[in-house]
């Protein structure tokens, strides 16, 4: 299964997605990464992209600790 917590400490690795939410899909790839952040702010993908979403119905609740703005003050404090 390729879901679950990872871990990985955000303040050094940018850009990590974490997820405890099961994946629907029985064959995720990369190009999938994009219309699932797309399907989760409630933005339709364009019809030009091949990959799709994860979740067959995202999760009820989006976490965003803090914004990447603020993980870059603290390194450079």
């Amino acid at each position: 299964a390729w879901s679950g917590d990872h871990c990985v400490d955000p303040n050094i690795v940018p850009c990590v997605f974490f997820c405890n939410h099961a994946i629907d899909r029985k064959d995720p790839a990369l190009i999938d990464v994009a219309p699932t952040v797309l399907q989760l702010f409630g933005i339709a993908a364009p019809a030009h992209m091949d990959g799709k979403p994860l979740f067959e119905k995202p999760p009820a609740t989006l976490i965003a600790p803090r914004s990447a703005k603020e993980g870059s003050e603290s390194r450079a404090a």
